[in-house]
């Protein structure tokens, strides 16, 4: 296995040193667990093994695959709303995802008009073209507004999607979208109309956006399930 570690024990570090020669043990870190600098050391291995995977493609690939899990999240909790709460709470957010869908048809057309006709939801559901990201999010702030309870009070009012939009959807187009330049060594995202300095800590940002939102979803789905 090719990463970074760190082997550490309280008996020293000469005595790690030892172990890691006795069993030809290569690229790894030793260090004392009573050694002064036992934390710094730890922690600057961490960074860099983080510095490791924020780089602009590694980004990219994980910015694509946590925002499609927050997607099928964002389903999973319509489909819960919709198969589990009364009528009350179903009809409106099915006739809400309709009106999203119909206001974008094009080739769909004729399909989406036989669907609406039977309100078939679960083929709409399951159609990813149809009922895209943007559907989704607007759904799931349909849900929040539609329910009580403190955990939905900070995002009522087009909260949720406003902040979503520019903590998520904003990042996800700038990576899928944008070309990767550098000029005097600084590396930046740069499209028609913006520009975005690389830096470690806008990764940090983006990524613990995606750790917050996956958490908040996964509330909103306990929340509704039980």
């Amino acid at each position: 296995m090719y990463t970074e570690v760190v082997f550490y024990s309280s008996d020293g570090e000469k005595a790690v040193r030892n172990a890691l020669k006795e069993y030809e043990i290569d690229g790894a870190y030793c260090a004392g667990r009573d050694n002064e600098d036992f934390e710094e050391k730890v922690q600057k291995v961490i960074k860099t093994t983080i510095k490791k995977a924020q780089d602009i493609n590694n980004m990219r690939g994980l910015i694509m695959a946590e925002t499609s899990d927050l997607d099928e999240k964002m389903l999973e909790i319509i489909q819960i709303v919709i198969e589990r709460h009364p009528e009350n709470i179903q009809k409106p957010l099915i006739e809400k995802i309709f009106v999203e869908v119909g206001n974008s048809i094009n080739e769909k057309k004729e399909k989406y008009d036989r669907w609406d006709k039977n309100k078939n939801i679960k083929q709409l559901l399951n159609d990813t073209l149809m009922l895209d990201s943007s559907k989704k999010l607007r759904a799931l702030q349909h849900i929040i507004e539609a329910f009580e309870g403190e955990m939905f009070i900070p995002y009522k009012n087009n909260k949720f999607f406003n902040l979503y939009k520019v903590e998520i959807v904003e990042p996800r187009n700038i990576f899928a979208h944008v070309t990767v330049i550098t000029e005097e060594g600084i590396k930046k995202l740069k499209s028609k109309s913006k520009e975005i300095i690389f830096t470690d800590t806008y990764c940090s940002d983006v990524r613990n956006a995606l750790r917050k939102y996956s958490s908040i979803l996964e509330e909103i789905k306990t929340k509704l399930a039980t």
